[in-house]
């Protein structure tokens, strides 16, 4: 059967976390209770996609999260999120968009999920990732 005449369809089979790394500066922290200054948050997401064979396709959505102070950096998230997905009848720029808009879009929940697990372990509020707009990051690494 030829992939225009398959069936669509995307289903994600699992998703993970393949890194993660959570630093904070204690001694900061306790320094900003003596400041009117707030902390400014700061982050970077990249989406990145791969075959791994037949219909399994991988996506991971890195996100580099961190609050400075003036010019210190008192908390620091580095977290990779990997989603494995079995698609068929995609092909192309089609599958591209698929898998680095639609797929993310996906794993955000689960991304937002382990974010605010992870600021457990400092003082501030968690951040809220549920804003991302996947094809903007898309298209901006498309550049």
């Amino acid at each position: 059967m030829q992939n225009s005449q398959r069936q669509q369809s995307i289903a994600l089979a699992s998703q993970y976390v393949s890194s993660c790394l959570l630093k904070h500066d204690i001694n900061s922290i306790i320094e900003l209770q003596s400041f009117a200054e707030q902390p400014t948050p700061k982050q970077t997401t990249t989406v990145k996609s791969e075959h791994v064979q037949n219909d399994l396709y991988k996506v991971t959505i890195s996100v580099k999260y961190s609050i400075v102070f003036g010019i210190k950096k008192i908390v620091f998230i580095d977290l990779d999120l990997v989603g494995e997905f079995v698609i068929t009848g995609f092909e192309g720029d089609m599958l591209d968009k698929i898998l680095n808009i639609q797929c993310a879009t996906m794993l955000s929940p689960f991304l937002n999920e382990r974010m605010a697990a992870l600021f457990q372990f400092t003082v501030f509020v968690k951040p809220l990732l549920s804003d991302l707009n996947f094809e903007e990051i898309y298209i901006k690494q498309q550049l």
